[in-house]
C-alpha cells in the first residue's frame, strides 16, 4: 500500500486523505505499541496543523466509512475499522474532548424532566470529580422508565431516584467518556420537548 502512496506522490496527485491514510498505515505497521504518537509524528511531518486536524479527520472518517478506499484502492472492513479507530484516538489526543450523556424519562412533565436531568448532572459532577471545562454534555430523552432502566443497565453511570414519585428512577448521567468510548451512545436521539 505504501508503494501506491509513493506513486501518487511522484505524480503529484496526493490528497489530504492520502496523507492521513499514509500516516495512519505507517503507524499501524510500526514495531512500536505507541501507534497514536507515531501517527501524530507522520501527520506533523505532512505539515497538518492541530487546528486543521479536526476538519480533515472528520472528512477523512466520513469518506473512509462510505467509500472504503485508500489511495484509490478498495480495502477490507477490518482495515477501515483500524484506520477509523486510530484516527479517532489521534483526534482524542489532540483535543482531549470529553463527553457526558444525561438520560431522562419523557413520560413526566417537561418541567420535571429538566429538574431530573439537573439532579443526574449534579450526581455525575459529584462522583466524576472532573472540571466541566472541556466536557460536552448531551441530553437524551427516553420514552419511559423501562427504556431508561435498559439504557442505564447498558451504559452505567449515576442513577437518580426520585423520592417524590415512589422512588422511581427518572434520569441518569454516564461517567465522563472520551471520543472512542462515546461511540455506542451516538445513536440516541437528543431530547425533544
Amino acid at each position: 500500500m505504501i508503494e501506491l502512496y509513493k506513486e501518487l506522490a511522484r505524480n503529484k496527485k496526493v490528497t489530504i486523505n492520502d496523507i492521513i491514510s499514509y500516516a495512519l498505515i505507517r503507524a499501524i505497521h510500526a514495531k512500536s505499541e505507541n501507534t497514536v504518537e507515531i501517527a501524530k509524528f507522520f501527520i506533523a511531518r505532512a505539515f497538518i496543523k492541530t487546528k486543521q486536524w479536526k476538519q480533515f479527520s472528520r472528512d477523512y472518517v466520513r469518506d473512509l466509512y462510505y467509500k472504503k478506499e485508500v489511495f484509490g484502492q478498495k480495502i477490507d472492513q477490518e482495515l477501515v475499522t483500524k484506520l477509523i479507530e486510530l484516527c479517532e484516538y489521534v483526534s482524542q489526543s489532540y483535543i482531549n474532548r470529553k463527553y457526558c450523556y444525561i438520560f431522562v424519562r419523557q413520560d413526566i412533565s417537561v418541567e420535571y424532566q429538566m429538574v431530573q436531568a439537573a439532579h443526574a448532572a449534579m450526581m455525575g459532577g459529584f462522583y466524576n470529580k472532573q472540571k466541566p471545562d472541556n466536557i460536552y454534555f448531551q441530553l437524551i430523552g427516553l420514552p419511559n422508565k423501562e427504556e431508561l432502566e435498559k439504557a442505564y443497565a447498558k451504559h452505567g453511570g449515576h442513577l437518580f431516584i426520585e423520592p417524590d414519585i415512589g422512588n422511581e428512577p427518572t434520569a441518569f448521567c454516564t461517567n465522563v467518556l472520551n471520543v472512542v468510548q462515546r461511540r455506542p451512545l451516538q445513536s440516541y436521539g437528543l431530547l425533544k420537548c
